[in-house]
This record gives C-alpha cells, sequence and structure tokens, in this order.
C-alpha cells in the first residue's frame, strides 16, 4: 500500500517554554459512536433587479455543511488507516522507543509507522526549546508532561491545537474515559475553554506517595541497630554507620547519607518534610495553607532543616556529591563488591540499585518512615491529584492530518494497548488472572506477572497516555516474595500513608497567557538560586543563621513575592475565590 507521510508546516517560535489490550474486547462496553452534521446558517449576496435598477441584497439560507472526507477508520476501529502513514514524534524517555516491542504491536495494529525523534533525559526539555525555537516540529510532541501554564505557552504561539473538536469527532477511548472521569475536562482545561492534550489516568498509590527515603538493613542488623523514627535516631543511626564497619570491608568506607541530582533524588525530597511541608509533586516546593500560596523555601522551618541537614555534613555524615552525581554513580555506590551506600532518598531501590540484578542489593533496603522532626512535626505529602497527568500528548499545528495521532493517543486507552504499555508481552512478561485468584488489592486477580517488571526495557514503555484505574492497576496476584508493584503499594499503604497531608497540595492550575509567560522567566531565576542556596547552606558555603535573611531579601529580588501572586490569582480563579 502507499506510505503516506503526515506533512509539516512551519512553526511559530517557541518563547518562554525553555526559560525555564483484542484479548479483553468482549469485556469492554459497546459504544455506538454517532455523527451529527448540523445544519448552518450562511448569507449569500444576490443581484436583483428593482424598477429597472441593480441592487444587491443580503439572504439568509438553511444549508449542509460541506463533511470532508475522513482519512481515519470509524471511532475505535483498526487499523486506524487503510493507507500507511508515517507519524512521526519528538519523544522525551530514558531509552529508545523506535526499538521496542510496544512499539512495533502498535505499528501492526495501527497501519502507522511510528518514529521517535527521542530526547533522552535529562536534556529532554533543552532539545524540545531548540526544536520549537528553530520552527521545525513533528507532529506530535510526548511525553514530556508539560504543566499547563507550558501547555498555555504553546497554544498561544500557535504550535499546539485543541484536542475538543478531535475528541468529539474521533474519540473512543477518550470518550468513555472523560464520561466515567469528568474532573479530568476541568482540571485540563485553559482559560480559553480549549485543552491540548491527551491525559494519564493511573491510580498508583506509590506516585501519590513520592517522597521516600530507603536503609541499608544489613547494615541495621549488623550493628544491632532499630529502623530509627526521628530525625535524631536517625543521626544516630548514620554515626554508627560511619565508625561501626557494617559492610566487614575492614576500613571506614561507608557512606552514610547519599543522593543524586536525578528526578525523585532531589536532596530537599524527604528530610526537609521534618521540619517544613515540602512536596516536590506538581507545584513544586510550593503549598496552601488556609487559601494563601508560599514557598516553602521561604518557611522559617526550611532554615531549621538546612541547619539539621548541616550539621550531618559538618559530621561528615552527607555525601557533598548528592549534590552533583548522577544516577549510575549513586548506583555504582550500593553495588560495588562491599556495599558502601548507608541510605537514600528515592522513590524505590530499583534508581538507586540494579533491580532483579545478581547481587540482590535491591532486597537489601526498606523505607525510612516519615521522621519526626524537633518540634513533632512528622509528614510527608500526599497528592490527592494524582490520578490525573497532563502534558503527555499534544498535536502540533503544522501535522497535516491531525485526527490520525489523535486516534493513536485515543488507542493507547484501549485496554491491551494500556496493559502492553505498562507491564510487557502477555505471556512473556504477564498472564491474565484466574478464577479463584486474589490480586494485591483483595479483589479478583486480573493478571499476574511472569517475570519482574521492568525485566527486560524493551518490551514495554510505561508511558502515557494510559488508562490504569484501581479496578486494574491493583488488580495483579498478590505474588510470593517481594514483587515490585505489591511492594510499593503496601509500603505506601502501610509506611507512608498513615503521616500523609493533603490539604497543602496545589491542584492543578490554568494560567492566562501573561501570567504563563511571567511565570517561565520567574520560575527559573527563583528556583535556581533556590537550589544553589540550599546546597550552600547545606554544605557550609551559607550559614543559616547569618545568612538568613540575606537569602530571603534575594529571594524577593528575583521576584518571588510576584512568582507566589501569580499562582495565587490563578489559585483564587479556579477556586471561585
Amino acid at each position: 500500500m502507499a506510505k503516506q507521510k503526515l506533512g509539516r508546516r512551519e512553526f511559530l517560535r517557541f518563547a518562554g517554554l525553555g526559560a525555564t489490550v483484542a484479548m479483553a474486547a468482549a469485556c469492554q462496553p459497546q459504544v455506538v459512536v454517532e455523527t451529527v452534521v448540523k445544519e448552518v446558517e450562511k448569507v449569500v449576496k444576490e443581484t436583483i433587479i428593482v424598477d429597472g435598477e441593480e441592487r444587491v441584497v443580503e439572504r439568509v439560507i438553511t444549508v449542509m455543511p460541506d463533511v470532508p472526507a475522513s482519512v481515519v477508520t470509524a471511532p475505535g476501529s483498526l487499523p486506524i488507516v487503510d493507507d500507511r502513514v508515517t507519524v512521526n514524534i519528538l519523544a522525551a524517555g530514558t531509552k529508545d522507543f523506535n526499538q521496542n516491542a510496544y512499539t512495533e504491536w502498535l505499528e501492526e495494529q495501527t497501519n502507522i509507522d511510528i518514529v521517535y525523534d527521542m530526547a533522552l533525559e535529562p536534556d529532554a526539555r533543552t532539545k524540545l526549546n531548540v526544536a520549537v525555537a528553530g520552527g521545525d516540529l513533528p507532529d506530535v510532541i510526548a511525553y514530556f508532561n508539560l504543566s499547563l501554564a507550558d501547555q498555555q505557552v504553546l497554544a498561544d504561539q500557535g504550535i499546539v491545537i485543541p484536542l475538543n473538536d478531535l475528541i468529539e469527532q474521533h474519540g473512543f477511548e477518550s470518550k468513555m474515559i472523560l464520561n466515567k472521569h469528568p474532573e479530568i475536562r476541568e482540571q485540563l482545561t485553559l482559560p480559553d475553554g480549549r485543552f491540548y492534550s491527551l491525559w494519564s489516568y493511573a491510580t498508583v498509590l506509590h506516585m501519590s506517595l513520592q517522597h521516600r527515603a530507603w536503609i541499608n538493613t544489613p547494615w541495621l542488623d549488623a550493628l544491632g541497630l532499630s529502623m530509627p523514627q526521628t530525625t535524631e535516631e536517625y543521626r544516630e543511626v548514620l554515626r554508627a554507620f560511619k565508625t561501626g564497619d557494617p559492610n566487614g570491608s575492614g576500613t571506614a568506607d561507608e557512606i552514610p547519607l547519599s543522593g543524586g541530582t536525578h528526578s525523585y533524588a532531589e536532596p530537599d525530597r524527604f528530610f526537609m518534610n521534618s521540619f517544613v511541608f515540602n512536596s516536590r509533586m506538581g507545584s513544586v516546593n510550593l503549598m496552601v495553607e488556609d487559601g494563601v500560596i508560599k514557598a516553602s523555601y521561604a518557611d522559617p522551618g526550611w532554615r531549621e532543616g538546612v541547619k539539621y541537614m548541616n550539621s550531618l555534613f559538618e559530621e561528615d555524615l552527607l555525601d557533598p556529591q548528592m549534590f552533583t552525581q548522577d544516577r549510575e554513580q549513586l548506583t555504582a555506590l550500593a553495588e560495588s563488591e562491599y556495599n558502601l551506600l548507608g541510605s537514600v532518598q528515592m522513590l524505590w531501590y530499583g534508581q538507586f540499585t540494579r533491580w532483579g540484578g545478581e547481587s540482590t542489593r535491591w532486597s537489601e533496603y526498606r523505607p525510612i518512615p516519615p521522621l519526626e522532626g524537633p518540634t513533632g512535626l512528622r509528614q510527608t505529602p500526599w497528592d490527592p491529584y494524582q490520578p490525573l497527568g497532563t502534558g503527555s500528548w499534544l498535536i502540533t499545528k503544522g501535522c497535516e492530518h491531525p485526527e490520525i495521532p489523535f486516534r493513536l493517543g485515543d488507542f493507547y486507552y484501549n485496554y491491551e494497548a494500556g496493559m502492553r504499555n505498562v507491564w510487557g508481552i502477555p505471556g512473556l512478561d504477564w498472564r491474565e488472572g484466574q478464577p479463584g485468584e486474589v490480586a494485591i488489592n483483595g479483589g479478583p486477580a486480573g493478571f499476574a506477572m511472569l517475570r519482574p517488571w521492568a525485566t527486560d526495557p524493551d518490551t514495554f514503555m510505561n508511558m502515557s497516555p494510559n488508562y490504569q484505574p484501581p479496578e486494574v492497576r491493583y488488580s495483579q496476584i498478590e505474588p510470593e516474595g517481594i514483587d515490585l508493584e505489591a511492594d510499593l503499594y503496601r509500603i505506601s499503604q502501610d509506611v507512608y500513608a498513615p503521616y500523609g497531608v493533603q490539604d497543602k497540595i496545589l491542584p492543578p492550575l490554568a494560567f492566562t497567557t501573561e501570567q504563563a509567560n511571567e511565570l517561565g522567566e520567574l520560575s527559573t531565576v527563583v528556583n535556581s538560586y533556590k537550589d544553589q542556596s540550599f546546597a550552600e547552606f547545606v554544605t557550609g558555603g551559607l550559614d543559616p543563621e547569618r545568612d538568613w535573611e540575606t537569602y530571603l531579601e534575594r529571594l524577593n529580588g528575583l521576584g518571588l513575592e510576584r512568582y507566589l501572586a501569580i499562582y495565587q490569582e490563578a489559585y483564587d480563579a479556579k477556586m471561585g475565590a
């Protein structure tokens, strides 16, 4: 069959953003898609003769609008196109999705050649910014998880197109999800009344409770220590790690606390919550108290937190490399001949060990519960908005037939597509549940893993758009031993949820064009200075007592007050204040 490539057009420059499943067919509901062609009124001009003179008059007539022939098949049907086409996607990620079993399966099902231009972490955003500024964009911008403010800038620049009409005309899976979860439309709509990105809806408890730390339990056992419950108990554990030779190497080579600069490893992520509410989710380092938006890093509790972390540094218990090293360097500490890593702030143990590896170091780390601080504060941020994510599938204005990539994104929500996306290949990575099998949530089992998740990174993607409601996500069979999903679910439920705080988390906010552009500039300078100052406070470059007021003055001089005011305006508009 003839291959058709989606055309591209020249794009406007992108200012502001960079400143900174057939097996389930029987159980799926039947949806009747009806196309309604509405009559419209049209004004026509006619020339008539009146008393021998020509006159031009206007007349309103009712006509049927022109309905262009669709290049895609009926909503919900496969393949998506009869004649093979190519869709070009600029995609953020940590691996090449062109060499991936899920991509190949999608191509077989849809009759679409999917070509990824990968923007690999940690430089993904930079590549996006360069592509936009250069005016050479693909058909789809995918997996960047762009905020509503970022989407507003893209929309105003004419880079991306609204999806409202595409959903109405070509949506199938997306329509069903919106009917079941009407809050999605409300949360993703920009001030112009339209929304521009497909979404993810995945109920994942461990992604609602992301602020975690992990400790080397064989070291605790070797030294006869218990899991710390307070910041001072944790200090004592670190001291014992440093001097007690828990790894048995015969030398004092242990690193009590280390970390990295990659996602979920930010140095302020976990321990600061013993002193001040500090969320790294959504609106980073911001909180809402009694309807007022505040910056955690300008709160007096932040000063107490950096004092504590500085005291760990002064005792050589905190590794200053946490401010510079990457994931591979951190993993090397835990995977060395004698494990050197005592504790770390991270989402899960596969991010600083080799998950499923022969060393089994991943099984040696267990979660540190939220630590009680000196004032009795014991908390962890719990995102009540987590099931919904946005900014992962935006169609550019230059796409000649936007209904094609839209239908591709819509197909991601299909049950089998979602299972393959998140869990891998059926029969290799997972199987369907059998009658009588029990899921990790106590209900009937929907599926069972046949090997540890992510054993082969090329059999799945785990990228949005996707749809994994609780009845799917937690329908996995309760396995024997440690299974990643079951383990993270139990840890979230038992260790972190009892201390979870939800009412200080900002909801997703939409910004006007002016607000979004201004935020882009302010966010870069304010957050860069905040992060730099945090590192200096911890490592002794700044004194938390002597330099605190100067730090606050500098923040305000960089625009913190205006930065918070913009968030306040958007929050008040959303809440109807």
